[in-house]
């Protein structure tokens, strides 16, 4: 979801995006876990979740199923939160009720 635009797909650039947009994005303490695809650019998931103090998980592979249930998550939050928007304008209990 926050990670749409990410300029590199390689691990490190791509786990440096990723902490520092979830840590500025999300209330600490509210982020417990990440459902993450088999990419390579999640190779560096343990220092994400060291950093965050989180969990992440994997689909499984060959499981297409898990993944239509992920995107079918996302699709779900594209119905209140169109993707590119800036969500500093949203009210914080907008979002909490998202």
């Amino acid at each position: 979801m926050f990670l749409d635009f990410a300029p590199s797909l390689e691990s490190k650039p791509y786990g440096d995006l990723c902490i520092e947009r979830l840590s500025r994005d999300i209330p600490k303490g509210v982020l417990k876990s990440i459902l993450q695809d088999n990419g390579a650019e999640h190779a560096g998931h343990a220092r994400i979740d060291r950093t965050l103090g989180i969990s992440s998980f994997f689909c499984h592979p060959q499981c297409a199923s898990e993944r239509g249930t992920v995107e079918n998550r996302n699709k779900a939050l594209r119905r209140f939160l169109p993707k590119g928007e800036n969500l500093d304008g949203i009210p914080n209990d907008y979002l909490e009720w998202v």
